[in-house]
């Protein structure tokens, strides 16, 4: 079974956990490394493998994939986007 899972948030905790999950987990299919720098989001995104790269969170969000998401951003964010998250299974 192959788990498709999400990162928002591509910083220093953010690439960690990416880099984790595809090489520590088995199953797992990073299917969006999203960053509000794009250029960042698209080489961390090639650099694990992942299929798809963003720099809008409510876009990933919105998405009808049902990916989890595993946002690794600052809590500021994270209460902004709260609601967009009650719909979404989030890690």
């Amino acid at each position: 079974m192959t788990i498709r899972i999400g990162v928002i948030g591509a910083g220093i905790m953010g690439t960690d956990h990416a880099k984790i999950l595809a090489t520590q987990i088995p199953g797992v299919t990073l299917q969006y490394i999203c960053d509000a720098d794009i250029a960042r989001s698209k080489a961390v995104a090639e650099s694990v493998g992942a299929r798809h790269s963003s720099s809008d969170p409510m876009a990933v969000i919105a998405r009808k994939s049902r990916a989890p998401l595993l946002p690794a951003q600052d809590r500021s964010k994270l209460i902004e986007q709260r609601g967009a998250f009650c719909g979404e299974a989030a890690i």
